[in-house]
């Protein structure tokens, strides 16, 4: 089976948060997933660790399946390390929006095939990525993606950071497909 945390709704209820609030976080390996599947909104994800949060080979992941509005993921934190396959996604796939991506991460980097994923292909509105750094780093195949199809509008891709650096075929895209507006 699958390892992880799970905070859903199928109805009109509100789906659970997920909150890790500690002074260090390491995740690996395992799935947390707040999803809205009916009208109800998807709960939050949020991290809030002052001294880092590494995420390996893990998904966090926000949906929505129907009319519920997805939920956010935010990340506080002095440094944010998102590698080995791991992945932050909010999604739409129904008439409900997607949630938003929040990092404020003082030295961010993201490398190995690590994602940043935003995803509209309902009639929703797509996400919104908020990145706020001193320093961001995408190495080794990482990549922050923003895809609309269908009629759903774009994401919106925003950093705020001093320094910021892609190499090794890193890459930043924004894309549309279909009658939505881009991001």
């Amino acid at each position: 089976g699958t390892e992880g945390i799970f905070g859903d709704t199928e109805g009109n209820g509100i789906g659970a948060d997920i909150q890790i609030l500690t002074n260090e976080t390491v995740i690996s390996g395992v799935i947390l997933t707040s999803s809205s599947q009916g009208d109800g909104k998807a709960g939050e994800i949020l991290i809030h660790s002052p001294a880092g949060v590494t995420i390996t080979d893990a998904t966090l992941n926000s949906q929505t399946r129907g009319a519920g509005v997805g939920g956010d993921i935010d990340i506080r934190t002095a440094t944010f390390a998102l590698s080995g396959n791991g992945s932050l996604n909010v999604s739409a796939f129904g008439a409900g929006d997607a949630g938003n991506i929040d990092i404020d991460g003082g030295v961010v980097t993201i490398n190995d095939r690590g994602a940043l994923i935003l995803t509209a292909s309902g009639s929703g509105t797509g996400g919104k990525l908020s990145l706020s750094a001193t320093s961001l780093l995408l190495t080794d195949r990482a990549m922050i993606t923003g895809t609309v199809s269908k009629e759903g509008n774009g994401d919106l891709l925003e950093f705020k950071t001093t320094d910021m650096k892609l190499q090794d075929r890193a890459s930043i895209t924004s894309n549309t497909i279909g009658s939505g507006a881009g991001g």
